[in-house]
């Protein structure tokens, strides 16, 4: 029943009995929050309207709209303090779908609740000014506040409302919450590629007892790789779980050869290592350090194994050429053009008549072009062609039978 009033030329309106709305009220479902939205209308709790309130400090007095599914949902809320007050009724936030607030024409039913969440108070509202009908950017006033009381029932239920079970509806915690699975792992991985690693699930949350499915794996024979496990709980939750196996006592090495001082240097990662160098597949039984020096052996192939302190090994390898520099005893040899793009001329001057062999060199150490040429004693001149070898610098190497020379070169065109 809604009355109507004329106050000091004010329009003024009852809101009438809430329990004779056909729709009705569920006081224990009643929440007590609400959210600014921005757009809000003003609603004036004057002195007179706070007399012989049932009221106590701290206790909260809130406006709601119905939603679509007819429940109650709090769109302004205020801390009574037994004095004059505003209370701000939020409006529906447009850019959200979401109803989260008044719409305008929307009917505003009063409610207040105690401290100690035992009693909500259905309130009936006279205005002084306005009506109880939302109007966004208004001000309504309010002259009389009736009260009602409805006892809350204790319904017991999760209240976490970051478990998966939170029941909006419970106002008392009974321990049933269920929080989402949380899972974590240990692993061992395996010594260098072995097949010993392993895998331990710890799993939190959900309700238990939890499933895991480990895909037929041999958790506790890992080879290195990436392993999915699908863990389920009771409750019916899910998690995929991906764990990767590595191989983490595997040894790195890298080497490196300078020509000006011909040491060739490794650097590893590998654990408290040692080493041995081979050269040409044979073993350097003395050579146990990090570098070996190249002019002692001479061009070829040098191979380094590195074993950490696990056993575990790792091996590379790098080409050595132009070590040993010298001229042909009592010979010389001049190169030119340099750079050249078609023909490489040798001017020689011997001592003796020799048998002489030439090759080209790239920087990796392998032999692109060979030649041999019978050479007469006294001075002479021979010439290569290089037109069908690709731009780039390399070496020249000219020996007989008692030695060997070496000389840069670079092809360009």
């Amino acid at each position: 029943m809604v009355s109507t009033f004329v106050l000091f030329g004010f329009q003024a309106f009852a809101q009438g009995e809430l329990f004779d709305d056909p729709i009705g009220m569920t006081c224990e479902t009643l929440r007590f929050e609400a959210e600014n939205t921005g757009a809000n209308m003003t609603l004036f709790i004057t002195e007179e309207s706070i007399l012989g309130s049932p009221l106590e400090d701290k206790d909260q007095m809130g406006v709601f709209f119905l939603n679509d599914d007819d429940a109650y949902i709090c769109a302004g809320v205020l801390e009574w303090n037994n004095q004059a007050a505003v209370l701000v009724a939020w409006g529906d936030d447009q850019t959200t779908a979401e109803k989260d607030g008044f719409s305008p024409g929307d009917h505003m039913y009063w409610f207040a609740i105690t401290e100690d969440e035992e009693n909500v108070f259905e309130i009936n509202v006279v205005y002084l000014q306005g009506g109880p009908f939302y109007e966004t950017n208004s001000i309504s006033a309010v002259d009389v506040l009736t009260y009602s009381t409805c006892s809350i029932g204790q319904i017991e239920g999760c209240i976490n409302d970051t478990a998966v079970n939170f029941n909006p509806e419970a106002n008392y915690g009974d321990d049933s919450c269920d929080f989402p699975l949380f899972i974590s792992s240990s692993l061992v991985h395996p010594t260098c590629v072995g097949d010993n690693g392993s895998v331990e699930l710890s799993i939190e949350g959900g309700l238990p007892p939890y499933a895991i499915e480990d895909m037929g794996y041999d958790l506790e024979n890992l080879a290195a790789g990436t392993y999915n496990f699908v863990v389920s709980d009771d409750f019916g939750l899910t998690e995929i779980v991906s764990v990767e196996i590595i191989t983490a006592l595997a040894v790195n090495v890298n080497m490196s050869y300078d020509q000006l001082s011909f040491m060739i240097s490794s650097v590893t990662d590998g654990v408290s290592p040692t080493y041995q160098w081979y050269f040409n597949g044979y073993t350097l039984d003395e050579e146990t350090e990090y570098e070996v020096d190249a002019f002692e052996y001479g061009n070829g192939l040098y191979t380094l194994i590195v074993t950490n302190a696990d056993g575990c090994e790792g091996v590379t390898e790098i080409q050595a050429y132009g070590v040993g520099v010298e001229e042909l005893f009592n010979d010389s040899f001049t190169l030119y053009p340099m750079p050249t793009a078609n023909d490489l001329n040798i001017s020689y001057e011997l001592q003796n008549s020799a048998s002489v062999n030439v090759k080209i060199i790239n920087v990796e150490g392998k032999i692109i072009d060979k030649h041999q040429f019978s050479l007469i004693q006294g001075q002479g001149n021979v010439s290569i062609d290089v037109s069908n070898i690709s731009n780039g610098f390399y070496t020249i190497e000219i020996s007989d039978e008692f030695s060997r020379s070496y000389y840069p070169s670079m092809i360009y065109r």
